[in-house]
């Protein structure tokens, strides 16, 4: 089975969680990356262009209010409005999941997650992503006709 081509970051307190999540979406991605501090996010994404991110809501010891994680969405969504988050916690409500999609995060999965929804969801932000750029590239292309149709006026 080969690898499409799609960048993962994994961001998790949680040292199992990561390396479930990484070794089995390693099977199927190109580049998969995980880390446990969101500190690290800034600079990764600089480095590289994620197609996903997976980012845990509660990363300090008593915090289960997903505040952390919707911090961490504005600062990503500020750094690339076209960024894809997917959230992932433990302690899953609907009004948290409700908050978190109206915040920006593309979804919501609730800790366990069976593999194969998250594997879903990963490949359906993907196809977003894909839509998105061939809509960049067509805006792109238009821009540049303008300009020539202008230059012949």
């Amino acid at each position: 089975m080969s690898k499409t081509d799609a960048s993962i970051l994994i961001v998790d307190d949680d040292p199992a969680i990561r390396t479930a999540a990484q070794m089995f979406l390693k099977q199927l991605f190109s580049v998969v990356l995980s880390v446990v501090d969101p500190d690290r996010i800034p600079s990764l994404m600089e480095e590289v262009r994620f197609d996903v991110i997976l980012l845990d809501m509660n990363f300090s010891p008593g915090r289960n209010d997903g505040s952390e994680g919707m911090e961490w969405l504005g600062r990503i969504l500020e750094k690339d409005s076209g960024a894809v988050v997917v959230f992932i916690t433990a302690y899953g409500g609907v009004d948290l999941a409700v908050s978190a999609m109206q915040s920006g995060a593309f979804d919501f999965i609730v800790k366990p997650w069976e593999n194969n929804k998250l594997l879903g969801v990963i490949r359906t932000a993907l196809k977003l992503n894909d839509t998105k750029r061939a809509e960049e590239k067509y805006r792109q292309r238009q821009k540049l006709l303008q300009a020539d149709m202008d230059q012949q006026s």
